[in-house]
Parts: structure tokens; sequence; C-alpha cells
């Protein structure tokens, strides 16, 4: 539970995507409610509906990407060992940590000599 619990501080930039997903969640749910309740629906109340209920699941959707986001910055952040001043794309840390975890290329120039091959 100690765990969860550090997600929550200040410096992580989760809680406000959090909040947007429940946003997200109860302009959603309301339009839903609305148009299952509603017996008679006119064509404005219809529009009005429906945009509340997209613009609720884009929140959703929305957020949701970028908490994604920032829990793999924090990831990047907590195992990268450059100074931590400079701001740094995360895609490029991503692809320099997969490139020198391969480990070096060795490369021969050279001439083979055709005894040893076979040939």
């Amino acid at each position: 539970m100690k765990g969860f619990f550090r997600w929550f501080k200040a410096n992580t930039k989760i809680k406000r995507w959090l909040f947007l997903i429940l946003i997200g969640i109860i302009l959603s749910c309301y339009g839903i409610a609305e148009i299952l309740t509603n017996r008679q629906l006119d064509f404005s109340f219809l529009v009005k509906i429906a945009a509340i209920f997209v613009v609720g699941f884009i929140l959703i959707i929305y957020s949701i990407i970028a908490i994604q986001k920032r829990t793999l910055e924090i990831l990047v952040e907590d195992t990268d060992k450059r100074l931590k001043d400079e701001k740094t794309n995360v895609k490029s840390l991503i692809f320099n940590k997969r490139i020198y975890n391969q480990g070096p290329k060795v490369v021969v120039i050279g001439r083979r000599n055709r005894n040893e091959c076979g040939t």
C-alpha cells in the first residue's frame, strides 16, 4: 500500500489525469442516463446529450493515454543515469536504451585469405 500512495506525490503529475478521467466518466454516464430515461427526445436535446457523452468519452481516452505516457516518463527518469536538469525526449531515451543494451557493433576491415575459407 505504501507504493500505491507514492504515485500521488506532487511531482508525479498523475492526479490531474485521474481527475479528468473522473470528469469524463461522470459526463459519459450523464449522457447515457439522459438518453435512457427520457421518453421523448427532440433533435436539439439529443444533439446536446450526444455532445456531452462524446466530450466525456474523449476526456477518458485522452487521460488514459496521458497517464500511460507520464508513467513511462517516471520509469525512464528513475532508471536514467544522466543529469536530471536536462529536458530530454522520452522516445529518444527509450531508443538509446534499446540500442545501448544490444551491445557494441564490431566491424572488421581486411582481406580474407583464400586458403582459410576453403576455396
